[in-house]
């Protein structure tokens, strides 16, 4: 009859208590046995394994004799730690999945291991182990090891910041595996957390110098950048309790709110990173979407801001002093509008972060005008690569109000965050690049709200002062691109592109219809004000649109209608009945054209 395991391993440990009167060898060979026989049960089994009940039962009466073997206050107990402590801690996690009692004494076993061992050697063993585990199907095997490794770094005195920025790297990695597979998620991330609390709370009794500080800071940002990815937290309007831990840690880490909305504090927290720690740009992206995330929840959710001793409105009013700081923390939001791939939820968050920033620029007082006319050329592409990555919110979105929020957004960096030149160098820029025929319409809309504005004043201001209605840019009125022959350039970019002959309809007839709209608009208003700030009304122009843009336009139009007259179906309707409106405007946009010709000298 086959001896069970659990009788083989006493035979085992009472071996290897006699084997002093032997010599090493029989120790040694005692040890080996017992680290076969503990390794046994667990060889081929993985974290969805189902084990038989009389399994259960010889693996619970197993781990009762390994707990009693390794007592570290008997001389025996300490002399097999020292031989195979550093050899069982990967196998005996492998017993948490047999059954809740195998796991409680398979934690008694990992506390008793980490007492009575080195922990420079059990660091090693453990990192060995966490690597060896760090696989969608043994993810569970990490988290008891995990548990154990704050006590592990706190204990090493010598170059624990070494040890520490060594071992961030594997546990992130860890973090991000659990979150995508969704397998002990919530229990992986608890301990890291945990970690990172007991390496605060280090700092604190130790007063720890400023790098121990930042790589705490820096770790809380990742973990709070993987946390949130976690797609049970969608429906949370606030953190969970880990992200409040978190943002404890942050304070103390002196990584304020306004701090992480400054690009150049921000920049130096990831050259840091970089530099020290080694990090790659997926390391970097989460410190940066973890900043970002720390300013959304401060910023939009009182009670969070609360958890980190930061004056809010302090904060606010840092922004609203300077022009400059609503730039920077307008572009450092980008990073999370674009986390699309799988959710919208970083998306969201984002589009919010921009509106809570946008209500304080709107109260951003005079002195706050702090950018040199020299910078804005650089600020203007940096807006044109936040207001494109808000576009394809606003295109692809599948939420109506996300939608509706990332327009509000787009249209009050446009018209409240830059001044008429560089928003017309961004506008001018956006209709260029956009794919979008129905997105270039829209940005038509607000050339066409900016020209109104300005034709407005121009007029009004040249009536009160009688100057000459035709004269561009007068000292009373500063220049202004909306009111000049700047604005026929953008209209020509779609009626007629740079590429060569007529738009490509019917693809693009939004974007042809806004432009007809906008050229009609501006003729009628520089007419009935018998003004020419635009020269749209001299002759060589009036001549241009005719020929250039408006008749192609009707030939193209025409060629549409006969490929289409023996089709029937809906698509087809929709589609002439489209080519009907533009039509319309096409038409009244030769006749005021053929006027305004009429009326010229």
């Amino acid at each position: 009859m086959e001896v069970p395991l659990s009788k083989q391993l006493e035979q085992i440990v009472l071996r290897f208590s006699q084997a002093g009167e032997w010599g090493d060898e029989q120790k040694a060979a005692a040890a080996c046995d017992f680290v076969r026989v503990l390794s046994e049960p667990v060889e081929d089994i993985d974290a969805t394994s189902t084990v038989a009940q009389h399994v259960r039962v010889e693996c619970e009466r197993l781990l009762a004799v390994v707990k009693v073997a390794l007592d570290p206050s008997t001389s025996s107990g300490q002399a097999l730690l020292d031989h195979i402590g550093l050899e069982i801690p990967s196998i005996i996690v492998k017993y948490i999945v047999i059954s809740p009692i195998c796991e409680e004494m398979s934690d008694d076993i990992m506390a008793t291991l980490c007492d009575a061992c080195s922990s420079r050697e059990l660091y090693m063993v453990y990192m060995g182990a966490l690597d060896l585990y760090a696989k969608s199907a043994s993810i569970p095997f990490c988290v008891p090891l995990l548990r154990e490794l704050p006590t592990i770094l706190c204990r090493i005195t010598r170059r624990r910041l070494g040890f520490v920025k060594e071992a961030i790297p594997g546990l992130l990695e860890i973090a991000r595996l659990a979150v995508e597979v969704q397998v002990k998620t919530s229990d992986v991330l608890d301990k890291l957390v945990l970690l990172a609390m007991a390496l605060h709370n280090l700092c604190v009794q130790e007063q720890a110098e400023e790098p121990m500080r930042q790589v705490v800071g820096i770790f809380a940002l990742q973990l709070l950048a993987i946390s949130v990815k976690d797609h049970r937290l969608e429906n949370m309007p606030v953190g969970p309790s880990m992200v409040v831990q978190l943002f404890k840690l942050l304070s103390f880490c002196k990584f304020s709110y306004f701090n992480m909305l400054s690009g150049n504090y921000l920049n130096d927290i990831v050259d840091f990173a970089t530099i020290e720690c080694g990090f790659g740009n997926l390391e970097v992206q989460e410190i940066k979407i973890g900043a970002a995330l720390a300013v959304y929840w401060a910023l939009c959710h009182d009670e969070m801001a609360a958890v980190g001793n930061e004056n809010m409105e302090e904060l606010r009013d840092k922004l609203r002093c300077s022009q400059n700081a609503i730039i920077d923390a307008l572009w450092g939001v980008n990073i999370l509008l674009n986390q699309r791939k799988g959710s919208w939820y970083l998306v969201k968050k984002g589009v919010d972060l921009l509106l809570s920033i946008l209500k304080i620029q709107s109260i951003t007082t005079e002195t706050a005008n702090d950018i040199g006319t020299d910078d804005w050329p650089g600020i203007s592409l940096r807006m044109v690569i936040l207001l494109q990555v808000v576009e394809d919110v606003i295109v692809y979105a599948p939420d109506k109000e996300l939608r509706q929020k990332a327009y509000i957004v787009f249209v009050r960096i446009i018209t409240e965050v830059l001044p008429a030149g560089p928003r017309f160098d961004v506008l001018k820029a956006l209709i260029i690049n956009c794919k979008h025929s129905s997105m270039v319409s829209l940005l038509l809309s607000c050339v066409k709200e900016e020209v109104a504005k300005s034709l407005t004043t121009k007029q009004v201001t040249a009536a009160e002062t009688r100057e000459e209605s035709n004269f561009i840019g007068t000292s009373v009125e500063p220049y202004s691109p909306f009111a000049s022959h700047e604005v026929l350039n953008i209209i020509e970019l779609v009626v007629r592109p740079p590429q060569g002959g007529p738009p490509d309809l019917p693809n693009q007839i939004d974007a042809v219809l806004g432009a007809l709209n906008l050229y009609r608009f501006i003729l009628i208003k520089e007419t009935k004000g018998n003004s020419n700030y635009t020269r749209v009304r001299f002759r060589s122009n009036l001549q241009k649109a005719k020929s250039q843009w408006l008749l192609p336009l009707l030939e193209v139009l025409a060629g549409i209608r006969t490929a289409c007259k023996d089709e029937n179906s809906e698509m087809t309707v929709y589609m002439l009945l489209a080519m009907d409106n533009l039509e319309g405007v096409l038409c009244r946009c030769l006749e005021l054209a053929e006027e305004a010709l009429r009326q010229c000298p």
